[in-house]
This record gives structure tokens, C-alpha cells and sequence, in this order.
């Protein structure tokens, strides 16, 4: 939640909050007044358990240290029906009784308040419903109607903070609904539904990758509880909407040179700006990683349109940037000087500029070994493509000579080792598993430049090497 000083100073004096801060240091806590001041701090998004980072859409009145305390006193938290439907009664519903306007309007919604309501302040109910949907257990067919309003408030607000909520706490009730009550309540196409919309918002300068990944992992816990004859189709439908979907905004030319953090990202439009791009591959290409792998074989249907953009992401690498006019950091300690940049990072100015960029490039070779792994174990029999063209053979030696490429322009930049040691090692992977399968296109590396790529020669034909 993205917080005003004023309004964090009062969240942080506010009784809940020393209230809380007693109780964390207690066990077997009880009651439905503790179990709401102590679930404040209990993180709805860590129980999404995503595989990109999540730190920047964390609680800022929270700390990590006051959230690990939070989830070991609730962990041994005893909750009765009486507690649940007090919290869910008392607390959650006032809430959102008051958003008597529509969510789509400027003024604050309800659920921001830091102004305490019979005892307790509303921020934070987010993490109090998601906590208590994990142990709602034999509550829930009396629960549900009290627990999906907030859920689909959230989820069909215009504030992008309040549908990564909404996404949260869709997924915790999808993961811990009864499957016989997601069914015939219709709750898995209802969420699905409001899931698919908010994906449109991907492209939000500031909360696009979380609203995408919260989006994704929702919808995915729904396809889980789906019986296992529909699951594939449900990946294959999520793997086009999402991850394709976000790639297309992402222009291979923004893959081409590093970009500054913009001072007002609000306002900055991802289609016009190559570094909110840069995180927005970075993201889908994370999640295209996680998808190969559930799906296997069978998302080599795919292979024809990921290799298109992946070439095209990797061939652009980094080749507006190896050799400068101006040394990078006098650049950017220009726009340091007119504040048009921040110097608020331990790292170089420009290796930070450059981190975003080299985040996409790394999750894209990840995903592309993902697939290519499987196209090279894949048989024919088990996937809609053959294992050679138009497969593997058809796009090796383009995806080959733009990896060596890449290498070479990074190994031209003589970054920091910590950031340029974990992309080159998977490039250089990747190159070694294209050699393995088609040794002939060797020659493509001594055309390209066969004294710079190191160890990846070894892996060509002899008759090769010796040319």
C-alpha cells in the first residue's frame, strides 16, 4: 500500500499498531480482536509464493521483522467459528459497506482508512481476510458470501494497488475453498472472469508486473482445481493471455540499450518507454519459465511465436550501448546533476540503469533453455511439432548468432561481474546446447568472432575448429 507520511505516521500510532506489537511477542493468542491486530501484519503477498520479487508492493507500514513475527504467533493461533464470523461480520463487512460509492471514483476507498472503526483501523484488512481464509476450514460454506464482496470489490476497483488485494485473496480462496463449492457456487468462473480483465492492466507504470504475476497465479490455482483433462487447455488459453500478450508491448528495440529509472513513474507510459518494457519482459519471461515446465512437450506449440520474439529480444541486446561516445557514468551523473536521476543505489549509476535490462535478457535465455530443452528431448509422436524443422533447425542458427552476439556486446560493457557473470553463463549454456544438436553451426561462431567466445568453439567439428 502506497502510503502518504501522514497516513503511515497515523497507522503507525494507531492502537492496532501497539496492540499488535504486545501481542507479537506472546503465543496461543486468542480472541477475534487479537487475531485481527496480530493477521494485520501477516503479508497476503507472500502467500502467493511468486518467483519474482515482491518487495516493492510489501505493506510500507509493516516491517519484514514485524511480518515473520505476525505469521509464528498466528501459526499457533486458535480460531473458532465464533472468531471467524466475528471478524468476517464485525470487521471486514463495515468495511466495505462504506464504499457506498463506486470504487472507480478519486476519493480514497474504505479499506485505506488509518482511522480506527469500533477499535480497529481498516488498513490492513487485506492481509486480516487473507490469513483467515487459510483457516476458515469447516466455516466455509457459511463464510463464503461474507468473504467474496471484499474479494470482487478489490478485483473491479480502477486502483491497481486494490487488484493485486483482490488477486491475492482470490487465489487463497481458490487454494482453500472446498473444489465442490468453487463448482456449484460457480466462484472459479466468476474470479476467473474479473482475473482475465485485470490483466489489461499490465502495462501500469508502477504496479504492472505485480497486477500480471498476481493475475497469473491466481488464474493458475483455478486451472489446479480443475479435473486434470482440462488443466492443459486452461495453461495453453493463460500462456497466450498473459505471456504472449505482455511480450507484444515489448518492442525488440527497448532490448537494444539501457534506460534510466524514470523520476515520475506514474506518468511514464510503458509503450513509449524501453526501460518499464525491459520489466515487463523480465516478468513474462519469468513466468513463461514456470509455464514450459508444467505444460512440457506439449507447449512446443508455442515454439514458432516464442523464438520469434526471443530472437528478435536477443539480437537487439545491448547494441546501442558497447562503445559510447561519453563514458556511461559521466551520462548519467549529468542527469544526476539535473535531476532527472536519482542516485539512491549503492551500485554504479549506470549498472543500476543497465540492471533492468540485463534481468529481461537473463529470463528470456532461461525460458528459451526451458523450451529448448524440451524441443530436443521432445518425440514426435507426443507434440504437435516434429522434433526437426520447422522446429528445432529452423530458428537454431538465428537464435545461435543472437546469443553469441549478445555475449560479445556484454563482455564489451566490463560490467560488474555480479551482474554480467549470471547472464553469461546462460547464454553460454544456451549456445552449448544448440552446438550439441546441430554441430555444423560452429561455423556461424568462427564467422562471428571465434577468439571471443571462449569454450563454446570446443563444441564445434573438428574440420571447423581447424578453419
Amino acid at each position: 500500500m502506497h502510503l502518504d507520511d501522514d497516513a503511515l505516521e497515523r497507522a503507525q500510532r494507531n492502537a492496532d499498531h501497539a496492540e499488535a506489537r504486545r501481542l507479537l511477542t506472546t503465543t496461543g493468542i486468542r480472541g477475534a480482536d487479537s487475531l485481527i491486530s496480530v493477521s494485520k501484519y501477516w503479508c497476503a503477498i507472500d502467500a502467493l509464493q511468486l518467483d519474482v520479487s515482491v518487495d516493492a508492493w510489501r505493506d510500507a507500514w509493516c516491517s519484514a521483522a514485524l511480518t515473520k513475527q505476525a505469521a509464528a504467533v498466528l501459526e499457533e493461533a486458535v480460531v473458532s467459528r465464533e472468531d471467524a464470523m466475528y471478524i468476517l461480520m464485525q470487521y471486514i463487512r463495515p468495511i466495505f459497506r462504506a464504499q457506498n460509492k463506486a470504487v472507480w471514483e478519486d476519493e480514497a476507498p474504505s479499506w485505506t482508512s488509518t482511522h480506527a472503526v469500533q477499535g480497529h483501523m481498516p488498513l490492513g484488512c487485506h492481509n486480516v481476510l487473507a490469513w483467515l481464509m487459510t483457516r476458515l476450514g469447516p466455516v466455509w460454506d457459511e463464510a463464503w458470501p461474507l468473504v467474496l464482496p471484499p474479494i470482487m470489490t478489490w478485483l473491479d476497483s480502477s486502483m491497481p494497488q486494490a487488484k493485486i488485494y483482490g488477486a491475492c485473496t482470490a487465489y487463497l480462496l481458490v487454494r482453500y475453498a472446498p473444489r465442490t463449492l468453487l463448482s456449484q457456487a460457480g466462484l472459479d468462473r466468476l474470479l476467473g472472469t474479473s482475473l482475465t480483465r485485470m490483466l489489461s492492466f499490465m502495462t501500469d507504470a508502477q504496479d504492472g508486473p505485480m497486477i500480471f504475476s498476481a493475475a497469473l497465479q491466481a488464474r493458475l490455482a483455478i486451472i489446479a482445481r480443475r479435473p486434470v483433462d482440462d488443466q492443459f487447455d486452461g495453461q495453453c488459453t493463460l500462456f497466450s493471455e498473459s505471456v504472449l500478450t505482455a511480450l507484444s508491448y515489448c518492442a525488440p528495440a527497448s532490448s537494444s540499450t539501457y534506460a534510466a529509472r524514470p523520476s515520475d513513474p506514474s506518468r511514464t507510459a510503458t509503450l513509449s518507454s524501453p526501460r518499464l518494457q525491459q520489466v515487463l519482459a523480465y516478468t513474462a519471461c519469468t513466468w513463461a519459465a514456470s509455464l514450459f515446465r508444467r505444460m512440457g512437450d506439449p507447449c512446443l506449440r508455442f515454439w514458432n511465436a516464442w523464438m520469434d520474439w526471443t530472437c528478435a529480444w536477443l539480437q537487439n541486446a545491448l547494441s546501442a550501448s558497447p562503445r559510447p561516445r561519453r563514458p556511461v557514468t559521466e551520462m548519467v551523473d549529468e542527469l544526476v546533476e539535473h535531476g532527472h536521476l536519482e542516485r539512491s543505489s549503492p551500485r554504479m549509476p549506470d549498472q543500476e540503469a543497465m540492471l533492468e535490462l540485463l534481468r529481461s535478457l537473463h529470463a528470456c535465455t532461461e525460458a528459451t533453455r526451458a523450451l529448448v530443452d524440451l524441443a530436443k528431448e521432445a518425440r514426435v509422436d507426443h507434440t504437435p511439432l516434429p522434433q526437426r524443422p520447422p522446429g528445432l533447425s529452423a530458428w537454431s542458427a538465428r537464435l545461435l548468432t543472437a546469443s553469441c552476439q549478445c555475449i560479445i556486446r556484454l563482455e564489451d560493457l566490463s560490467l560488474d561481474e555480479a551482474l554480467s557473470t549470471p547472464l553469461l553463463t546462460s547464454l553460454r549454456a544456451l549456445c552449448d546446447t544448440l552446438l550439441e544438436v546441430e554441430p555444423a553451426l560452429g561455423a556461424s561462431l568462427v564467422a562471428l568472432a571465434p577468439t571471443r567466445l571462449g569454450g563454446l568453439t570446443q563444441k564445434m567439428p573438428r574440420d571447423i575448429q581447424a578453419s
